[in-house]
């Protein structure tokens, strides 16, 4: 079994009790939920429970708090939460709020999200995107992260805060990196740190103009160097074996790192040198490419890893 087989693998029998539920408040991000749902491996679907409601009053939170005794996260709109319900009881489980501004004005945020009797900023998140599809790879990548426990260096969201980047894990813990630490490899223009693309997996964060890649891990070891020496003696032996092992692959299958669709070259060889870990969508992209389903492209990679 390949390591991140066995990480899957220990991450279902340890982080996941019961169901992992996704409780959306509005029919959209309901459907939002379910396409992310239906995108994750199967050993971990079968673990994840989406309900969803037309509105606000339709939620039994007593059933949600009783029948789930695992992580669940809660999809809303801030326009979903009425300023005249009452304070939301809290539950046993691991919760966490997910919730979109949208068209709404900030200045209601105040006599809505207190209603969620939330305590602990680790259980709130307001996201500030109200393009639809902004909104859905924010909560693809929230989905994912929390339901293979194990990924908490994944990134669901980043912005600027003041003299920050801040960056948040699928757990809705926040990662403040000094701007000015950035600046050797960004540069000092505020406008050019800010035009940041993240992963669809939120393995990593990029910027464009200065073509960097930098993981949660990475962006840790900028606020504190030690960590990353942590992260690279538990990493570099797994990402080193197994970028030989996509180069062997590709190799017997007669391609050139050109003829991947959808990876740059240059990216790739990173990749395969072992350089920086690939992510499932490279994986995906790197399967389609040698004409073969991702479960066997996934069980080459592992017999030679």
């Amino acid at each position: 079994m390949s390591e991140s087989e066995h990480r899957l693998q220990k991450s279902i029998r340890t982080s996941v009790h019961g169901t992992f539920h996704v409780v959306a408040t509005n029919c959209t991000f309901g459907t939002i939920c379910q396409t992310c749902v239906r995108a994750l491996p199967d050993k971990v679907r079968n673990y994840v429970k989406v309900s969803t409601f037309r509105d606000w009053g339709d939620v039994v939170w007593k059933d949600i708090g009783r029948t789930h005794a695992g992580r669940t996260l809660i999809v809303c709109r801030l326009a979903d939460i009425p300023e005249n319900v009452k304070v939301f009881a809290t539950t046993r489980n691991d919760r966490r709020n997910l919730v979109f501004v949208e068209d709404m004005p900030v200045e209601s945020i105040p006599s809505r999200v207190p209603r969620l009797n939330v305590k602990d900023s680790r259980r709130l998140h307001i996201a500030r995107e109200r393009n639809l599809d902004a909104i859905s790879a924010i909560i693809k990548r929230a989905i994912s992260g929390l339901a293979v426990g194990t990924d908490r260096n994944r990134i669901v969201d980043t912005w600027v805060e003041g003299a920050n980047l801040v960056v948040l894990s699928p757990f809705f813990q926040r990662l403040f990196v000094p701007v000015i630490k950035l600046d050797r490899l960004l540069g000092n223009q505020l406008e050019q740190i800010e035009a940041i693309e993240i992963d669809e997996d939120g393995s990593y964060l990029y910027w464009p103009h200065a073509d960097v890649h930098l993981g949660w891990e990475q962006l840790q070891g900028i606020v504190d160097p030690t960590t990353l020496i942590v992260a690279q003696r538990r990493s570099e032996k797994f990402n080193l074996n197994y970028g030989a092992a996509i180069r062997a692959v590709r190799k017997e299958h007669g391609l050139k790192q050109t003829d991947i669709q959808g990876i740059v070259d240059r990216h790739l060889r990173r990749i395969e040198r072992g350089q920086i870990a690939a992510t499932s969508s490279t994986l995906k992209a790197l399967a389609e490419s040698h004409k073969m389903s991702l479960d066997d492209y996934l069980g080459e990679l592992a017999k030679r890893s």
